[in-house]
């Protein structure tokens, strides 16, 4: 299945874990195309190809994972396990975090300074006792 990224079925002969869910991300979102799912997150349609083929020893590089899923809503720390770049042996990562603390930690270090502040300002409140 390496020539064609366009078709709708299951990944491939050596399925990795990036590629199965990639795939059932894209059946939960309206059955969109692998060609479409990398062009809309910015990146070339070509790329898809070693990630669905599971291409042995191929690891998409941390740009690709981040503007998948960026594109996708899903966080980045999630693509990363996917591709087999952060292995936890249990689900709580090395800072003592899960995989939703984290995710929320980095979507917060991408706002600007003043989302920033608001952010704070809003977790703070809800965090007081009445």
């Amino acid at each position: 299945m390496c020539g064609s990224i366009e078709g709708d079925g299951l990944t491939t002969n050596t399925e990795s874990k990036l590629a199965v869910y990639i795939d059932r991300w894209r059946h939960r979102n309206k059955n969109i195309s692998w060609t479409r799912l990398f062009q809309e997150a910015g990146l070339a349609a070509g790329t898809a190809i070693p990630i669905r083929s599971g291409k042995e020893g191929y690891q998409p590089d941390f740009k690709t994972l981040n503007k998948l899923a960026d594109y996708m809503g899903e966080s980045r720390r999630t693509l990363w396990e996917q591709a087999g770049y952060v292995v936890d042996a249990d689900p709580q990562t090395s800072n003592g975090l899960n995989s939703e603390e984290q995710s929320l930690i980095d979507a917060y270090r991408e706002l600007d300074e003043h989302s920033k502040g608001i952010a704070y300002e809003l977790t703070k409140s809800l965090s007081k006792p009445d």
